[in-house]
């Protein structure tokens, strides 16, 4: 197993303890692009916990989960899209034709849940391989990529 670019790793031992929160702040460094998911583990004696869940570190780890992992050892990671896009959506409109909505921060719809035009299905983000909050719009046919212009009024 090897760490891939798309992945940010912290680690710390602290005898003192509050390892979760020293962590917590190295993951906040280390997000320099938007990510899809963090994580955190820590050990306190011999008892293991964490915390993982999809999005930003300052989404995923608010103050009582950082009290209640503590910690004297601490390895925490923020994972990158592989594929660029991030957080997205893609809506099969049948016949071949599929539309993309990428670099979400947050999805409100789910796979397999039908939509109608005017849904609202995410929110705008910076996640993926992204420097900055915006829509990323794609339209393909048949798995080949298009110029969305044709296809917007």
């Amino acid at each position: 197993m090897s760490i891939h670019e798309e992945c940010g790793v912290f680690g710390i031992y602290d005898p003192a303890g509050d390892c979760a929160r020293t962590t917590y702040y190295g993951l906040y460094s280390l997000q320099h692009r938007g990510q899809e998911a963090c994580g955190i583990a820590t050990i306190n004696d011999r008892e293991l916990s964490y915390h993982k869940d999809l999005g930003l570190v300052g989404d995923v780890f608010h103050q009582d989960v950082l009290d209640r992992l503590g910690g004297t050892m601490a390895v925490g990671h923020v994972r990158y899209s592989t594929t660029g896009y991030g957080y997205h959506v893609m809506i099969d409109h049948g016949g071949g034709f599929v539309t993309l909505y990428a670099h979400c921060s947050k999805l409100l719809v789910a796979e397999g849940q039908q939509v109608q035009a005017g849904d609202i299905i995410a929110e705008v983000g910076s996640t993926g391989r992204s420097t900055g909050n915006h829509l990323h719009f794609e339209v393909r046919i048949n798995g080949e990529k298009q110029n969305p212009r044709s296809y917007l009024p």
